[in-house]
C-alpha cells in the first residue's frame, strides 16, 4: 500500500496518514492498529520520552526541564530521571558530581594543548573541523598537521622550481638554488656585479677584472693581492 492507505488490500485510509502536519505531536511515532473483523484500522502514538497522552500531547516532568547542559550542549533523556548532553564541536562531555549529580556538563576541550601540529606549525581552534583544530603551517610545509614537505621545485620550467637562472634542490620544508654563472641571490634572480658588494676583507679595496672576477688590493701589513673569481667564491 502506498502511506495513503491500510488494510490486507489497501482498503482503508491510513489513519496515521495526515497532509498537513504529523498525527502524533512531539516526535511521537504512529503505529497502524489493525481493525476488528476486517473492519477500519486505528492508530496509537508511541511517545518520546517525557511526553504522554494519546497523541503524545501531555509534557511529563523530566530531567531535562531545567536545561542543566551548558555551552549548547543538547540534553538527551536516558529516563524521566536521568539524562546525557551531547556536546557540541570543540567541547566535551565530563561528570559534575557535585553540581550535576545525575548527568554530564559539556566542557571546553582545548585541542591545541597537545601541539599537533608539527615542523613550527601554529594550532588554532577551529570547530568547523572534526579534530577541533587547524593548523597554520610555516612556509616548506603542507598538511592538516604540516608533515608534508613542500616540493617546490616541481614547478617552473624543467624542475628549476623558483629558481630563475639555476638548477633547484629540494631540501627538507625548503630548497637551494645552485645558480648559473653570472647570477647570484637565494633564487638566482639577480646579475652577478663583482665587488658589490665587496669580499674583501681588513679594509682591502676590490677591484673587477671583467664579469666575473675581481682582484683584492690589500692594505700595508696583509697580503699583498688576491684574485679570486665567481665560481671559487660560490
Amino acid at each position: 500500500c502506498t502511506s495513503r492507505f491500510a488494510g490486507e488490500f489497501c482498503q482503508h485510509l491510513n489513519p496515521c496518514h495526515s497532509e498537513s502536519s504529523p498525527r502524533c505531536q512531539n516526535g511521537g511515532s504512529c503505529r497502524v492498529r489493525p481493525g476488528v473483523s476486517g473492519g477500519p484500522p486505528s492508530f496509537a502514538c508511541d511517545c518520546p520520552l517525557g511526553y504522554s497522552a494519546s497523541l503524545c500531547e501531555i509534557r511529563i516532568p523530566a530531567a531535562c526541564d531545567s536545561a542543566p547542559c551548558l555551552n549548547g550542549a543538547t540534553c538527551r533523556l536516558t529516563s524521566l530521571d536521568t539524562f546525557e548532553c551531547d556536546c557540541p564541536p570543540g567541547y566535551t562531555a565530563f561528570t559534575n558530581e557535585i553540581n550535576l549529580p545525575t548527568g554530564l556538563e559539556c566542557s571546553h576541550e582545548d585541542h591545541c594543548a597537545s601541539q599537533p601540529c608539527r615542523n613550527g606549525g601554529r594550532c588554532v581552534a577551529d570547530n568547523s573541523t572534526a579534530a577541533g583544530y587547524s593548523c597554520v603551517c610555516p612556509p616548506g610545509f603542507t598538511g592538516s598537521r604540516c608533515t608534508e614537505d613542500v616540493v617546490e621545485c616541481s614547478s617552473g620550467t624543467g624542475g628549476s622550481g623558483p629558481c630563475h637562472h639555476g638548477r633547484c634542490f629540494n631540501t627538507h620544508g625548503s630548497y637551494t638554488c645552485v645558480c648559473e654563472p653570472g647570477y647570484t641571490g637565494r633564487d638566482c634572480d639577480a646579475e652577478y656585479v663583482p665587488c658589490e658588494p665587496s669580499p674583501c676583507l681588513h679594509d682591502g679595496r676590490c677591484t673587477p677584472l671583467d664579469q666575473l672576477r675581481y682582484e683584492c688590493d690589500c692594505p700595508t701589513g696583509e697580503f699583498r693581492l688576491f684574485i679570486n673569481s665567481y665560481f671559487k667564491r660560490r
